[in-house]
């Protein structure tokens, strides 16, 4: 299930192609807070790090999911996840061809993906060029 989601919130074509690593923990934990995607991210514990909360079964699934190829960590101290379009449009495919006979799931992904879309592009400006985010 943390798969799907996962495709389903990474894949949106708004995001950034390059996104905080913090943010996505920031969107998620808020997220789940919110008793219409318990069922989807209920399985995400999360514990207050020094500036947001992070989840450990979060960063398993970013790693595997890095790990096929879909996206990338292209800096050593893993601060931003890098999807690109082909990674994105790779994403929904999966997705589609895997919640096909499911179209209810589909849709509840698609909402919590829209939330998540919205979170995540409110914290990143553009600051003379440089990515950034802000104080969570």
């Amino acid at each position: 299930m943390l798969g799907d989601v996962l495709l389903a919130t990474l894949s949106a074509e708004a995001l950034p192609e390059r996104i905080p690593i913090k943010s996505v923990h920031s969107a998620f934990s808020e997220l789940s807070t919110a008793s219409k995607y318990a069922p989807l991210l209920g399985s995400l514990a999360f514990v207050t790090g020094p500036d947001v909360p992070v989840s450990e079964d979060l960063e398993i699934a970013l790693f595997r999911l890095c790990s096929s190829g879909l996206c990338t960590v292209d800096n050593p101290d893993f601060r931003y996840l890098r999807v690109d379009p082909e990674g994105r449009a790779a994403m929904r495919e999966v997705l589609q061809r895997h919640l096909q006979s499911d179209p209810g799931k589909l849709r509840e992904l698609e909402a919590l993906s829209q939330e998540f879309q919205q979170k995540v592009s409110s914290w990143i400006g553009d600051e003379g060029g440089k990515l950034s985010l802000r104080d969570l």
